[in-house]
């Protein structure tokens, strides 16, 4: 049995020192919750005060736009789904894509001429402590290739 017991010691040693760094390990975790303040989701704004470093901050959306409210836009993120509204510059500039590839659609400022739910480039930027919308480029959809398959 004395025999027995030497062979085993080495063990119980580790497992009661792990148990130990377990148990110190769980306290102190603990207690370091005990001090910190619980956090808090701080909202986003689009109302970011200017710095007098930048002569201009921009902004660039891949999106669509989905609803036209007068000068207000509603705006779906194409990246991650995300959805806003942004007020329209009173110099936007809306390009679209011409019929003929060798010739240049003309830029209007019309918002009556906006495409809804249609891929756009959309290019903001920050006027008097808001980001609003300064160019919509639609963008020509590309030509939908076939699946690759593999051939024998």
């Amino acid at each position: 049995m004395n025999v027995m017991l030497k062979k085993l010691t080495p063990f119980i040693f580790a497992i009661s020192l792990l148990i130990f760094g377990l148990a110190v390990g769980f306290f102190l975790g603990k207690r370091s919750q005990l001090n910190t303040s619980p956090a808090t989701n701080l909202p986003i704004s689009t109302n970011t005060a200017a710095s007098s470093l930048y002569s201009s901050q921009t902004a660039n959306i891949r999106g669509q736009i989905t609803k036209v409210d007068g000068e207000t836009l509603t705006i779906k993120n194409l990246n991650n789904q995300a959805t806003g509204e942004h007020q329209a510059s009173s110099r936007v500039l809306i390009t679209k894509a011409s019929a003929r590839p060798d010739k240049l659609a003309s830029p209007s400022s019309d918002l009556s001429t906006i495409e809804l739910n249609k891929e756009a480039l959309i290019q903001l930027e920050m006027i008097g402590g808001q980001y609003q919308i300064t160019s919509i480029q639609y963008i020509i959809p590309a030509a939908s290739l076939p699946p690759i398959t593999a051939t024998p």
